[in-house]
C-alpha cells in the first residue's frame, strides 16, 4: 500500500471521530451575520455577535485591528460548554459556582436539613443546647467544640496546603505556556529574517513551510495533553491542523500510523530540526542562523517536556483522598452537630461552613491541572489561535526598505 493510499484510510479514520467529537460536544456553526472562517468546511463559524470569555468579538481594544480568522474556529468549543446549569449559576470562574455544582455540598445540606426536620418535628425536641448533658436525652451527643474543632484545624491546614502546592503548580505551567508562545514568537521572527526572499530558490517556500510546522506543533503539543486527549480534543485538533494545510498528506499519515502513546509535537519536532539542517548542509543559511534558531526550538522543547511531566504526575491520590474523607467527615460532624444549635436557622452557618471548606478544595482541584473544562483553567488554544494570525503575518511581512548611508 502507498503513502498516499494509506493517508486516505488514515484520514478517513480521523474524519469520523472527528464528526463523533463535534456531536459530544453539540457543536454547531453559529447563525449570526459576519465573515465565514476560512477552512471550516461545514462547520463554519461566523465571528460577528459571538463571545469569547465575555469579551465581544468583532473588534479589538482599539477598535482598529479585527480579530485572527483562526480565534473562530474556537467558538463552538466554548459554545458547547454552556448549558443551562452553567448558565443557571453563572458566576464566573468563581469556587462558589464550583460548590453549587458540587453533589458533596447539596449532600450535606440535605442530610443537615433532614436531620433537623426529625429533630425539630418528629423527636419532639425543641430545645437543647450543644452543652446539655441531661439524662434521658434520646439523640447521641456529641461536643463540637471538641471533635469537631480539632478535625476542623486539621482540615483547615491541610486544604491551605493543598491549594498553595496547586496554586505553585498553576503557576509553573502557565509560565511554561509563556516561555513556549515566547519562543514561538521569536523563532516565527526569526525564519523571516534569516530565510529572506531571493537569498536562494524557494526561500519564501521553505520559509513558509517551517511557520506551518511550528503553528501544527503548538495545536497539536497542547491539545495531546492528557485531559483534551480523554475528552477527544485532539481529534478536533488533528481534523483542524488537516483542514488548515499545515502538514503534507505523507506526514499525517505518518503520525497517524503513530501508536497511541506518542506524543506529536516530538514528531513535528523532528519535521523541523531536519527541514532546518538541509538548509544548512546546503549551504543556505550559516551554521550561526541554524544555531539562532535552534536555540528558540530548544526552549519551546524544555518547556512542553515541564508541562507533560506536570500533567503526568498529579496531585498524589493518597493524599487527595485522605483529604477527602477528613473535609466530608469533619462536615458531617457539623452536620449533626448544628442542629441543636439554633432550630432551623443553623442551615445558614452550616452552608457557609460547607461553602467554605469544599470551596478550597475545589478551587485546589482545579488550580492542579490547568489544562482542562474548569473556567480557571488556561485559555492555550485562544492564545495558539491568536498567535497563529501573528505569525502568518511576521512570515509574509515585506522587509524593510530602510537603507543607511554614512555621510561622506
Amino acid at each position: 500500500m502507498d503513502a498516499k493510499a494509506h493517508h486516505g484510510e488514515a484520514v478517513s479514520e480521523v474524519e469520523r471521530p472527528h464528526q463523533s467529537a463535534i456531536d459530544m460536544y453539540h457543536l454547531a456553526a453559529l447563525p449570526t451575520k459576519g465573515a465565514v472562517t476560512p477552512g471550516l468546511g461545514d462547520d463554519d463559524v461566523r465571528l460577528a455577535g459571538a463571545t469569547l470569555f465575555g469579551k465581544p468579538q468583532g473588534k479589538e481594544l482599539s477598535g482598529f485591528q479585527e480579530p485572527s480568522p483562526y480565534e473562530a474556529a474556537l467558538i463552538p468549543l466554548k459554545q458547547a460548554n454552556l448549558h443551562p446549569i452553567r448558565l443557571l449559576f453563572h458566576l464566573g470562574a468563581s469556587s462558589i459556582k464550583m460548590v453549587f455544582q458540587s453533589v458533596s455540598f447539596w449532600g450535606l445540606i440535605a442530610a443537615h436539613l433532614l436531620l433537623l426536620v426529625f429533630y425539630y418535628k418528629v423527636s419532639n425536641q425543641h430545645s437543647k443546647v450543644d452543652t446539655a448533658t441531661a439524662d434521658g436525652y434520646p439523640w447521641p451527643f456529641i461536643r463540637s467544640s471538641t471533635y469537631a474543632g480539632y478535625l476542623g484545624s486539621l482540615v483547615s491546614f491541610c486544604l491551605v496546603f493543598q491549594t498553595t502546592q496547586s496554586y505553585n503548580r498553576f503557576f509553573q505551567q502557565y509560565t511554561a505556556c509563556c516561555e513556549i508562545l515566547s519562543s514561538s514568537s521569536a523563532f516565527a521572527m526569526g525564519i523571516r529574517t534569516h530565510f529572506p526572499d531571493g537569498a536562494f530558490p524557494d526561500a519564501a517556500a521553505v520559509r513558509t513551510r517551517l511557520q506551518k510546522y511550528l503553528m501544527a506543533q503548538l495545536y497539536l503539543g497542547f491539545t495531546w495533553l492528557p485531559h483534551y486527549k480523554a475528552n477527544n480534543l485532539h481529534e478536533w485538533a488533528f481534523g483542524h491542523v488537516s483542514k488548515m494545510g499545515l502538514l503534507l498528506p505523507e506526514e499525517e499519515g505518518k503520525l497517524l500510523a503513530l501508536p497511541h502513546s506518542a506524543v506529536l509535537y516530538l514528531e513535528i519536532e523532528l519535521l523541523i530540526e531536519d527541514l532546518l539542517f538541509r538548509e544548512f548542509a546546503r549551504g543556505h543559511i550559516s551554521e550561526r542562523s541554524h544555531d539562532y534558531l535552534a536555540q528558540f526550538k530548544g526552549s519551546m522543547m524544555n518547556n512542553f517536556d515541564l508541562i507533560y511531566n506536570l500533567a503526568a504526575m498529579p496531585v498524589p491520590f493518597a493524599f487527595y483522598q485522605l483529604l477527602n474523607v477528613m473535609a466530608i467527615g469533619y462536615l458531617a460532624l457539623l452536620c449533626y452537630t448544628y442542629i441543636s444549635l439554633s432550630y432551623f436557622y443553623s442551615l445558614v452557618p452550616f452552608a457557609l461552613t460547607a461553602l467554605v471548606t469544599l470551596g478550597l478544595r475545589e478551587l485546589s482541584n482545579a488550580l492542579a491541572d490547568p489544562f482542562g473544562a474548569d473556567e480557571t483553567d488556561i485559555p492555550i488554544l485562544d492564545k495558539v489561535a491568536a498567535f497563529h494570525g501573528f505569525c502568518e503575518r511576521v512570515v509574509a511581512a515585506e522587509p524593510s526598505s530602510f537603507e543607511f548611508k554614512p555621510a561622506k
